[in-house]
């Protein structure tokens, strides 16, 4: 499921010469189809990496849920420009509800978690469980510094190869 969830937003990413952003990754963005097969929804096309100007937007008024998807510099400042790091940091929350089973900050509101992500840098933390390359590449998504975000390239790429040497006892284990 991860592997397909990073395919979509790898191709949305990919599509054209600019990059696209879908702005709003979150998991109920993610839809699963027969066969445990997932495809990204709720994008616009006419939206470009560098076209998109984030808007001025009360952080109180957001559902707490949406929040979660937030990544630390833009929980900073209201004029954070939404960019591909913005991006890979909601896609590593995704990653890590597929990972948990779990809903992020679940219980906190939006005080709460712009307190624990902005202010005293808490992660939501991984079951003993996760295998280790799935948790080195949720970690390096949710990744304080955006310049150590992958790309959606590496994230695939990195999936695909892990996926084969160890996804099958993962899968199994979990089922």
């Amino acid at each position: 499921m991860a592997s397909d969830a990073a395919a979509g937003l790898y191709r949305l990413h990919q599509t054209g010469e600019k990059c696209q952003l879908h702005r709003c990754i979150n998991s109920s963005k993610f839809l699963v189809a027969k066969g445990y097969c997932v495809k990204l929804s709720g994008f616009k096309l006419d939206q470009t990496e560098s076209s998109i100007g984030r808007k001025s937007k009360d952080k109180v008024s957001r559902p707490v849920s949406s929040l979660a998807y937030i990544c630390p510099e833009g929980l900073a400042s209201l004029h954070h420009p939404y960019n591909l790091a913005s991006e890979i940091y909601s896609f590593g929350i995704v990653l890590w509800e597929i990972a948990t089973g779990k809903l992020p900050f679940t219980g906190c509101n939006s005080q709460e978690i712009y307190e624990k992500v902005h202010k005293q840098k808490v992660q939501e933390p991984l079951s003993e469980d996760c295998p280790p390359y799935l948790r080195e590449i949720i970690n390096q998504c949710r990744s304080y510094n955006p310049s150590k975000r992958p790309t959606t390239e590496v994230i695939v790429n990195q999936l695909l190869i892990d996926q084969d040497d160890n996804g099958s006892n993962f899968m199994s284990e979990n089922q």
